[in-house]
């Protein structure tokens, strides 16, 4: 069979052409250094590439989780260090306001200072992160978890939880409430009932007066 000049260039012509595109093929596979550059090349290496891929994305942002989980309950730590710390000095406090040898003067200085381990507790439990999330709310992020209109401590955070995944199919809570550790039976709450302590010193203070002034007048 002969093969015209025409067919010949066409064969030269299309031989070039698909050692062109390997050419292309391998200087893309130098540069990149990647040994498959498009699906097509193995798409069984491709689909298991692309797998791991997945799965690395998915490690790394566990990762992340993990890493935003330990600094919020990190922080939610402090807090109620703090917490305990004052409820400490509260309570030496109230041993100490019940001796009947007290002063008024010395019930005025207890009082001031339970008043002020109170506001650091309401303080400690308003706490916020550093992009202004309540840490106690619950997911309630966006709202203080406890206010104060003049009738008592009421907590307006909720007691869910903010469920995070740290690894396929495991996942755990990132967070602990105001509402799970200040409520008591009946939506009373332990700040409530530092109030009440206080109200009652300051009202022993009140009869102490009142006793000394009568005790004055003639």
């Amino acid at each position: 069979m002969r093969i015209s000049d025409t067919q010949f260039s066409q064969m030269m012509l299309q031989s070039l052409q698909t050692n062109n595109a390997g050419l292309g093929k391998v200087l893309q596979q130098m540069a990149t250094g990647d040994r498959l550059t498009k699906l097509s090349d193995d798409p069984m290496a491709s689909i298991r590439i692309l797998n791991l891929d997945r799965e690395g994305s998915a490690i790394n942002q566990y990762q992340r989780n993990i890493a935003n989980v330990k600094t919020t309950l990190s922080s939610q730590e402090v807090y109620l260090d703090s917490v305990n710390e004052s409820l400490k000095s509260m309570r030496e406090l109230v041993l100490w306001g019940a001796n009947g040898t007290l002063t008024d003067d010395d019930r005025a200085g207890m009082i001031t200072e339970l008043e002020s381990l109170r506001d650091s507790i309401e303080s400690s439990f308003n706490a916020q992160d550093e992009e202004g999330h309540y840490l106690f709310s619950g997911t309630k992020t966006d709202t203080p978890a406890l206010s104060n209109s003049g009738a008592g401590y009421v907590v307006d955070g909720n007691s869910d939880k903010r469920v995070v995944t740290v690894a396929k199919g495991v996942t755990m809570e990132s967070n602990m409430t105001a509402k799970d550790i200040l409520e008591l039976g009946g939506g009373n709450n332990v700040l409530n009932q530092i109030d009440d302590l206080i109200a009652e010193f300051k009202n022993r203070v009140q009869i102490s007066k009142l006793k000394l002034m009568r005790a004055l007048t003639p």
